[in-house]
């Protein structure tokens, strides 16, 4: 998301903006026998790039953040999994066990003016910017795990995936001279103009 404000003349203005993207979807499954497990395996290349220029007043500010999560809720609404990716092998998973977390799928990126003027990049797999096609590329992390023994019944798997953009603008006050003002400085480089001539 990119947002740009110009004043001009007095006065004072602001901007602010939100995108976001949101991914839900839940899939009802049964289990015949005691003791099935289920796997989850996928390759993910997270990315988010912040930038806030340096016109950036007080009161501005820009955030970008990433979540993802696995669940699995029993016929009882208990949540018997819960995989939340995080980059650390072995942490932010319930009821199952990590094989693979190569980066931190639920992290969150802010600036504030104290830093505007700089580009920060959020890139753990060093692929630099995507280019969208997402065919042909062996460039990103790996991800997975798998659930423990799941008892026989009926299940729910949740998955949860959200992006989202926010700022918050409002342009440092640049001084504009006064119409009175100007109107001096012409007359004063007039009779400076006058002096010379009149030297000559």
């Amino acid at each position: 998301m990119r947002r740009k404000l110009f004043l001009t003349g007095g006065g004072s203005a602001d901007a602010a903006g939100r995108n976001g993207s949101t991914t839900a979807m839940a899939v009802n499954f049964v289990v015949g026998e005691p003791g099935a497990t289920l796997a989850f395996e996928f390759q993910a290349l997270p990315f988010m790039q912040l930038y806030l220029d340096a016109m950036a007043g007080t009161g501005s500010a820009a955030s970008t953040s990433m979540a993802l999560t696995f669940s699995i809720i029993d016929e009882g609404g208990e949540i018997v999994f819960n995989w939340a990716p995080d980059g650390s092998l072995g942490s932010g998973i319930l009821g199952g066990s990590e094989l693979a977390d190569d980066a931190n799928l639920n992290t969150g990126y802010a600036q504030t003016p104290l830093t505007s003027g700089s580009v920060f990049t959020y890139d753990p797999s060093g692929c630099g910017t995507p280019t969208g096609t997402g065919i042909g590329t062996t460039c990103g992390g790996q991800y997975g795990a798998v659930t423990d023994n799941l008892v026989a019944g009926n299940y729910t798997l949740v998955l949860n995936m959200l992006n989202s953009s926010e700022l918050a603008y409002v342009p440092t006050a640049v001084p504009v001279p006064l119409p009175g003002t100007l109107l001096l400085l012409a007359l004063g480089l007039a009779m400076l103009t006058l002096t010379q001539r009149r030297r000559r």
